[in-house]
């Protein structure tokens, strides 16, 4: 027998934890601490059955979480006190009387608990959470209503999985019509309650400004910038364009006035499309494989560079398709040339004789480039994130001193150099390659892959890149884009997962639904079949999953040891009656009573008086029925 309180305590546990997992990064530090000793304090109580706290102390105590998280609650921050008074309510109920009405707050305040977080963070996780509380606090409600009306109610194992089979029937309709209907619910381009949010902070990586030695180390970080579904290709082709710096103040590249009567032309290359979605940023720059000749599915403005910009600065994910021709070239017209060829005031007197030197003797742009490009193979130049050169004179330190860097060194010491040369030069600043998801079909790439290169204009008019980072002596192993990275099958599957929940359920608005309403019209009108690739990671996942499916169904429909027992018997019966088979209409007494068999009798007496008081054979009663099993072959020879 099963107490229902002691089962109902279970679910409360189970409910509070669901609601409180999601939001316990976030929760300050003392409610951290306090939250589980709450939960651990309230299950020692709950198996000693004592009372930890009492109503009144319960009061005052939430009053002065009320009180003092109220006068820390403003417009600017507004999330994270409700969210601690949250934990700490549910703290209050777990150490209170478990009467009806604490456990019924105990499961709302779990259910806020829980839409609270998607305030902070709405990741893949929250589906499994939520579908998994609805669940139990469903059933929960069911069991608390058998405790309010008897406390000490004790059910058996037959009765429970009958209450519980039951109490599942309408969470389960619920959510399955919720799976139907949600592509056809009403949406909205923007989260209601989206202003609520944080602002997005900055991060380390893509600077709309480049400046050598303004860091000490650079530390990189992993976090996702965007995910672009392409098909797979070279690694070293993966620059994806971001910004241009064309503007030299001091040691400091910036972007230039976009304005001025500039027009560009891109030709030649190879096509490719890509479709990126990206992860909210402050400072609106799309991105795209190197050159992107446009962009369509976001409001945006093109520059003569190719740079493209939100029309407003998204804080949302965005979702785009570009169009890039790899190695097209790209020529402008209309910028200064004074503004491609300014260096600093303060230049270091060693690197303007290189550059004067390689001005001299080069006679065309591609001489010049070829002489600097072995004046930095000379200098054994190496790529390093740390003991980086002086930041009160980066570049002749990097060049002639520490001789080491990131890309914001080399690109800025290589353009400066040939900006003494009279080369027209710029920076470009965005990612340098990425790790493809062949389960997803996409290239996933983070932060620690922003990258600086180098754009140098020839004599007519072509803008050439170079990246001057693969001229240090470790770049095959150092930077980006020169290997390969490979995801395992778990992290692809995760990351797909993460990929798919904001694709298809974060980012599903209003105009998701046009274009799906206006496509399957499109398809309806020229119904037409075409065979799509399969990612090659795909078929495994799907042979396992297929596997689990299987081996779950047989394993749900495999007979217990009480129907192995009676087809074993019915076997038996019909071989000495000469049938092919029992009627199901004939139970067991009527069976053994036309057997005529003492042993017959005895199974049949035996196995009813289990089954039919509703419980189920123990291990001694199984052996003396399998014992009567044998008697009885052993008869018939």
């Amino acid at each position: 027998m099963v107490k229902i309180k002691r089962l109902l305590d279970y679910f409360t546990y189970a409910i509070v934890l669901l609601g409180t997992l999601p939001l316990y990064p976030h929760l300050d530090l003392p409610v951290r601490l306090l939250l589980p000793a709450a939960l651990v304090a309230g299950v020692i109580a709950d198996q000693r059955e004592r009372t930890l706290l009492k109503t009144p102390a319960a009061t005052l105590l939430t009053l002065a979480f009320f009180a003092y998280y109220g006068l820390t609650l403003s417009l600017a921050n507004f999330i994270l006190p409700l969210v601690n008074v949250l934990a700490l309510l549910l703290a209050v109920r777990l150490v209170t009387p478990r009467t009806g009405r604490n456990t019924l707050q105990a499961f709302v305040l779990s259910l806020f608990a829980l839409a609270s977080s998607t305030l902070i963070v709405l990741s893949p996780y929250f589906l499994l959470f939520m579908v998994l509380q609805v669940l139990l606090i469903t059933v929960g409600l069911v069991l608390l209503a058998f405790f309010v009306a008897d406390p000490h109610l004790s059910l058996s194992r037959g009765q429970l999985r009958r209450l519980l089979s039951f109490a599942l029937i309408l969470p389960v309709t619920s959510l399955l019509l919720m799976a139907l209907i949600f592509p056809i619910l009403p949406r909205t381009q923007r989260p209601v309650w989206g202003f609520l949010n944080p602002a997005i902070a900055a991060t380390a990586g893509f600077s709309e400004q480049v400046q050598p030695g303004s860091v000490a180390q650079l530390n990189a970080t992993k976090q996702v910038v965007f995910r672009a579904e392409s098909e797979r290709l070279p690694q070293a082709e993966l620059y994806w364009r971001g910004i241009v710096l064309d503007t030299l103040r001091g040691n400091t590249w910036l972007r230039g006035d976009e304005s001025g009567g500039r027009s560009s032309r891109l030709e030649g290359g190879q096509p490719i499309r890509q479709t990126i979605s990206l992860e909210p940023q402050s400072g609106g720059y799309l991105f795209a494989l190197d050159r992107p000749e446009s962009l369509q599915g976001i409001r945006h403005r093109s520059s003569p560079d190719l740079v493209h910009h939100a029309s407003q600065a998204e804080r949302q994910r965005v979702r785009y398709d570009a169009a890039s021709r790899l190695g097209g070239t790209l020529r402008e017209n209309g910028i200064p040339q004074h503004t491609l060829l300014t260096v600093p005031a303060a230049l270091p007197a060693r690197v303007q004789a290189v550059g004067e030197r390689i001005r001299q003797q080069g006679r065309t742009v591609e001489e010049k480039i070829a002489l600097t490009e072995e004046f930095f193979r000379q200098q054994q130049l190496s790529y390093a994130t740390s003991d980086l050169p002086d930041p009160q004179n980066p570049i002749e330190d990097f060049l002639f001193g520490k001789r080491r860097g990131y890309c914001e060194f080399f690109a800025s010491s290589f353009a400066v150099i040939l900006r003494q040369a009279e080369v027209p030069t710029r920076l470009v600043g965005g990612y340098l390659g990425g790790d493809y998801n062949a389960l997803g079909g996409y290239y996933l790439v983070t932060e620690d892959m922003a990258h600086v290169w180098v754009e140098a204009r020839l004599e007519d008019g072509r803008w050439l890149r170079l990246d001057p980072s693969r001229l240090a002596i470790n770049a095959a192993t150092a930077v980006r884009g020169s290997n390969p990275a490979h995801l395992g099958l778990l992290r692809q599957l995760a990351d797909s997962a993460s990929h798919f929940w904001a694709h298809s359920i974060l980012n599903y608005d209003l105009l998701r639904q046009i274009e799906i309403l206006r496509s399957t019209g499109e398809r309806l009108q020229k119904p037409t079949w075409r065979p799509q690739k399969i990612p090659s990671g795909l078929l495994p996942l799907a042979l396992a999953v297929a596997a689990t499916i299987l081996g779950l169904t047989v394993w749900h429909r495999r007979k217990s040891r009480e129907q192995r027992l009676v087809a074993r018997f019915q076997r038996l019966a019909a071989k000495q009656l000469g049938l092919g088979s029992i009627p199901p209409h004939i139970g067991l007494h009527e069976l053994a009573r036309r057997l005529k068999d003492p042993l017959a009798h005895e199974f049949a007496e035996r196995y009813g008086q289990a089954i039919y008081q509703d419980r189920q054979l123990s291990r001694a009663e199984i052996q003396e029925l399998n014992d009567l099993l044998r008697r009885m072959r052993r008869q018939q020879g």
